[in-house]
């Protein structure tokens, strides 16, 4: 999936660069209108290594968490037990999770960049505020969700319950 939403948003990129008027809006103030313009290659740059950064680096955290000892797998002053029949395994639920968080970032910047678009293919742009506070608060309250759900994998990870672990 992380990589599926990399794809999309560099696929994205190009198709929006093509349709993209020659100077870009990309900041806006508090009503809305442009303060803040760029070129449309410098955009497309922006965009494509936006989503290379993401993806790459939530990529190398599964790599990372791969080679960390014991004295590095900590929570809440507990310790994961990393012994080799489990350590593959609790590293590919922990990896996994993270890596769904990737993707949403990936999926918010895609939904951005759309938002964004579709402004700038108007005469005279204009950022509906309440359309990018939407995008931004259902962003958080996935954040939210995901930081909850990873305390219980964790805890049931330092539990040892591995065997039929869905979620």
């Amino acid at each position: 999936m992380l990589i599926l939403t990399c794809v999309v948003g560099v696929l994205l990129s190009l198709l929006v660069y093509f349709y993209s008027p020659p100077r870009i809006a990309i900041h806006f103030n508090y009503q809305g209108f442009p303060n803040g313009w760029m070129n449309k290659n410098n955009n497309l740059i922006l965009w494509i290594m936006l989503y290379l950064l993401i993806t790459g680096l939530y990529l190398s955290i599964n790599y990372f968490l791969k080679g960390t000892s014991t004295r590095l797998m900590k929570y809440s002053g507990k310790e994961i037990s990393l012994n080799p029949e489990e350590k593959e395994e609790k590293v590919w639920l922990i990896s996994n999770h993270i890596f769904k968080l990737g993707a949403t970032c990936n999926l918010f910047f895609i939904v951005l960049q759309l938002t964004i678009f579709r402004v700038n293919i108007h005469k005279e742009p204009r950022l509906n505020i309440a359309t990018v506070n939407v995008i931004i608060g259902l962003f958080l309250f996935y954040i939210t969700i995901w930081i909850v759900q990873l305390y219980k994998k964790i805890k049931r990870l330092q539990k040892g319950k591995l065997s039929n672990y869905s979620g």
